[in-house]
């Protein structure tokens, strides 16, 4: 079988990016679903057009965080998340939990090991 991939620095960052694309959107999918929003439904909610949510949803848009925090919120969700090391090494110190104090003692940011994945509430339980 031929190998079609050829692994240069340039494509492992584009699969990286098509990789957090894909699992961003699918997040997203998965929160209307939940709640029983559809695009249009969503569009009107954040007040764009639906070809707006279209695009956002397909990668044909860049999603900056504000945008996807925007989506999330309208939807009644939060996100929680944690780094994956592609290079582990054995003299690498762990990860520790990192802990907000902002907005309330509710909030947190920490390494769970847990994959990212929609919270219902908007906020880490």
């Amino acid at each position: 079988m031929n190998n079609w991939f050829r692994s240069t620095p340039e494509t492992e960052r584009l699969l990286a990016q098509e990789r957090a694309v894909l699992g961003v959107t699918e997040l997203l999918s998965e929160a209307m679903e939940r709640r029983g929003v559809s695009r249009a439904e969503l569009a009107n909610r954040l007040n764009v057009s639906a070809s707006e949510v279209t695009q956002r949803l397909s990668g044909e848009r860049n999603l900056s965080l504000r945008s996807l925090s925007d989506m999330l919120h309208v939807l009644d969700f939060g996100i929680e998340g944690r780094l994956i090391d592609n290079h582990p090494h054995s003299d690498t110190l762990p990860l520790k939990p990192r802990f907000m104090d902002w907005p309330g003692e509710n909030f947190r940011y920490t390494t769970t090991g847990v994959p990212l994945r929609p919270v219902a509430g908007g906020l880490a339980s």
